[in-house]
Parts: C-alpha cells; sequence; structure tokens
C-alpha cells in the first residue's frame, strides 16, 4: 500500500513540475520577441509569471490558472502588436507561432492538472486508505495519456502553420497580406480548434 501509494504521489508531482516548466518556460519564450525599449519588465514579469504559475499548479486552483493564462495573453499581445507595428520581421515569425501555441498548451495542461487535483493533492497520510489505489493510478494514466496527446496535437498544429507561413513567405511578393503575423496566428488558432474538435477524448 505505501509503495503504491508513494509510487502514486511521486508520478503526481513529476507531472505538476513538467505543467509548471512549460508554464514558465512559454513566459520565458514570449518575454524574448518583446523590444529591448520595453525589456525593463523583462524580470519583473518573469518572476510574476512563475509565481502565479507555481501557485496554480501548487494549489491546483483553475482560477489560478485563468490568471496565468491571462498574463501570457497580455505579454503575448505586447510582443505581436510590437512585431506588427514594427513591420512584423520574418524573423520573429515562428517564435510568434510557437508562444501562441505554447500559451494554448499551458492552459490546457494547468486546466488538466487543476481538474485531476481534488484526486491527486492528498494534504496527509490519514485519508489515504479512503481512496482506491488502483482505481487513482488509472486515472494517472489517463491523465499522461492526454496530456502526452495534447503534446502531439499542438506540436502538429504548430507544424502545420510554419509550413503555411512558409509557403506565404514565398508569395508575398504576390500577396503582401499573407506577411502579417496576425495571419498567421489566427490560422494556428482555427488549426487547433479543428484538430481538438477532431481528436479523440
Amino acid at each position: 500500500m505505501e509503495s503504491s501509494l508513494g509510487n502514486l504521489r511521486l508520478r503526481w508531482n513529476v507531472l505538476r513540475v513538467i505543467a509548471a516548466a512549460i508554464a514558465i518556460a512559454t513566459f520565458t519564450l514570449i518575454l524574448t520577441t518583446i523590444p529591448p525599449a520595453i525589456s525593463i519588465l523583462w524580470v519583473l514579469a518573469l518572476l510574476t509569471g512563475s509565481a502565479v504559475s507555481t501557485i496554480a499548479v501548487v494549489k491546483c486552483d483553475l482560477a489560478w490558472s485563468r490568471i496565468a493564462l491571462l498574463a501570457q495573453s497580455i505579454l503575448f499581445a505586447i510582443a505581436l502588436l510590437s512585431a506588427i507595428s514594427t513591420g512584423g520581421p520574418a524573423d520573429k515569425v515562428p517564435i510568434l507561432l510557437l508562444a501562441f501555441v505554447m500559451i494554448l498548451g499551458t492552459e490546457q495542461t494547468l486546466s488538466l492538472i487543476s481538474n485531476y487535483g481534488a484526486q491527486f493533492s492528498l494534504t496527509n497520510s490519514a485519508h489515504v486508505t479512503d481512496f482506491n489505489i488502483p482505481i487513482l493510478q488509472r486515472s494517472l494514466d489517463r491523465l499522461y495519456r492526454r496530456l502526452a496527446w495534447n503534446g502531439v496535437i499542438f506540436g502538429a498544429a504548430y507544424l502545420l502553420v510554419l509550413t503555411v507561413a512558409s509557403i506565404g513567405s514565398l508569395l508575398s511578393p504576390v500577396a503582401p497580406a499573407l506577411s502579417d503575423i496576425s495571419v498567421y496566428v489566427l490560422v494556428t488558432a482555427i488549426s487547433l480548434a479543428i484538430l481538438i474538435v477532431l481528436r479523440d477524448e
């Protein structure tokens, strides 16, 4: 019993560490696209984002997950508007697209952690015997599979839109609108929406 419980807690904690790392990496990636003129906010934004993400994972609270998503969205909007206002340099397109996909992936990951938190965030051993450990293990296995599948979906969407962006850069002299970063963000969002709707739950 104790061995099974220890393994369960270890796998759950590893998953939470991975979720926090993804969220913090997303904040870091977004911040690398912000111009040096406003980089004074870099450290503050990274510390705030890291703190919010860590709290969301530790507390398994959906409200904190939403706060993390809001913070990432605001930073991404700043980066996107900055890129568009400066003419949308082509070298920023892949990074901004990856940041956008990672924001959506972070939201999915933190939401799943929050939804499963009530099952696995056991605060003391006195309540452990009240749970059916084999059922919790199957539930945790399912959570790992869902997160792995989400990774495949978001990775496929990123590669798809990156391909479209590459083709668009070649056609930009003919169709200047294809050089606009916001077009690729829109295509990414649509691609992800389609993939998520079609995925096997």
